[in-house]
């Protein structure tokens, strides 16, 4: 689902550039529906503080806007691979831990192989 014009406003004033912005409108999810963007969830709020912050150390360092978009620019040149969702990723926490999945996944199977034990004896 396109980004409202608010929510575009809001990721430029976040510091994105005009490429990135494109790309999390034109975002198309698994199935081919257009990808739904939720900028007030925790992991967008995270990543465009970040952003800021980014932006602001690099103002801090005495580049303008020209510049600071010519290493954002930079960064997609140097791998065909990289996409703004990646700082996306990079924020993302998820609600469980890794470990909470491999446990019950070791918790099941630990599971099936007795109850298969036991049916057999």
């Amino acid at each position: 689902m396109p980004l409202s014009i608010k929510d575009n406003l809001r990721l430029r004033d976040a510091g994105f550039t005009q490429y990135e912005v494109d790309e999390f409108n034109n975002a198309v999810a698994v199935d081919g529906t257009p990808q739904v963007i939720n900028l007030d969830s925790a992991t967008w709020q995270n990543m465009m503080y970040s952003r800021k912050q980014y932006i602001m150390d690099m103002i801090d360092e005495g580049l303008d806007k020209i510049e600071i978009e010519n290493i954002i620019d930079d960064y997609y040149r140097m791998d065909r691979d990289r996409s703004p969702f990646d700082f996306v990723k990079r924020e993302y926490k998820p609600p469980k831990g890794l470990t909470d999945y491999q446990k019950a996944r070791t918790n099941r199977a630990e599971r099936m192989t007795n109850k298969l034990y036991r049916r057999r004896a």
